[in-house]
């Protein structure tokens, strides 16, 4: 990920406080935006490690790879854009952290973890309940 193209520069700076900015919005919002954000967040990040693996196996694959699922996250976020805004915001925080992946950035990594680790293990929870629920109607 090149944070510059040339004629407008994007520095490592401004996608740190693009992702602080991201997530303290988070942070503000009511309880059924944090719900539906948080749910979404757990349902991007598994659908990556369903499909990756693990976050090692990710950093093997080729930069074709690595950009091209940047791309699908992007088409995600702009799919989500016209129907379900908190899933469209979710993909685009998601994206952020896949970025500082593909870049090794320790420091917006440990960000990710201890300002959105709250929001996905409440999201994690969220699609337990839902399993749990869906697992009730089928035996009732």
């Amino acid at each position: 990920m090149e944070f510059s193209d040339g004629q407008d520069p994007y520095t490592r700076d401004d996608f740190k406080t693009e992702i602080e900015e991201a997530i303290t919005r988070l942070e503000k919002a009511n309880d059924v935006a944090q719900e539906a954000v948080s749910f979404h967040l757990a349902r991007a990040s598994g659908l990556f490690f369903s499909r990756f693996g693990t976050m090692d196996e990710f950093m093997m694959a080729s930069e074709d790879v690595k950009m091209g699922y940047i791309e699908e996250l992007n088409q995600r976020e702009d799919e989500y854009a016209e129907t379900d805004r908190f899933a469209s915001y979710a993909f685009a925080l998601f994206k952020m952290w896949v970025g500082t992946v593909i870049e090794c950035d320790r420091e917006l990594m440990v960000l990710f973890v201890e300002r959105l680790g709250p929001f996905m293990n409440r999201g994690e929870k969220l699609i337990l309940e839902l399993l749990d629920e869906e697992e009730n109607e089928k035996t009732h």
